[in-house]
């Protein structure tokens, strides 16, 4: 199926040593207990392995730099899966993070705003996901299922339900297409 919102771009991957990696990391991080967090992110665990520099006089939004922090170091095979796709299609990394999903928990819809969101493209790769993961772009809807890859379009409304009867383990992660790259200062 042709779709304008979404693109599947790998299926039938293995993902057994992400998944054992994932497994046993301490570096999840329940999302509800911090007071800060966004409505979209309350039923989430999450582990951020990259993220954006603090820049005086710039929102959280509007930062292109972005940093690494000691999961990216750690977690060497969710790091390899993300370089390796990088270097097949060209950019630069940006956000990286894993999150789960509670048992038929939603994220709202949203729109990811910002410079940032602007001009980066947003990949999923489905690790765990016993039912598959309905998304919703406007007037499309899809379900991922688990060791897929897919691309969205973020930067127009959407939402997300675990279908599932277990956590949902996605890896989210950010690329600045190569074009882009000149445009953007480091």
């Amino acid at each position: 199926m042709c779709y304008k919102n979404f693109k599947k771009l790998k299926s039938d991957l293995d993902l057994s040593v992400i998944r054992e990696e994932l497994a046993t990391t301490p570096f999840w991080v329940d999302m509800s207990m911090r007071a800060s967090v966004k409505k979209t992110q309350v039923n989430t665990h999450r582990i951020q392995l990259r993220t954006n520099a603090q820049v005086p006089g710039k929102t959280y939004f509007d930062i292109h730099q972005t940093v690494d922090l000691d999961a990216w170091h750690a977690l060497i095979s969710v790091r390899k899966f993300v370089e390796t796709f990088v270097a097949e299609v060209g950019g630069a990394v940006g956000h990286v993070r894993v999150a789960n999903l509670l048992p038929g928990s939603d994220i709202t819809p949203h729109i990811d705003i910002g410079e940032y969101c602007a001009v980066r493209d947003r990949y999923h790769l489905v690790i765990n996901s016993d039912q598959g993961t309905e998304f919703v772009v406007e007037d499309e809807t899809v379900v991922m299922l688990e060791n897929e890859l897919w691309w969205f379009d973020n930067k127009k409304m959407h939402s997300v339900r675990n279908l599932g009867e277990k956590p949902r383990t996605h890896l989210v992660f950010d690329v600045l297409p190569q074009p882009m790259l000149h445009f953007i200062e480091k």
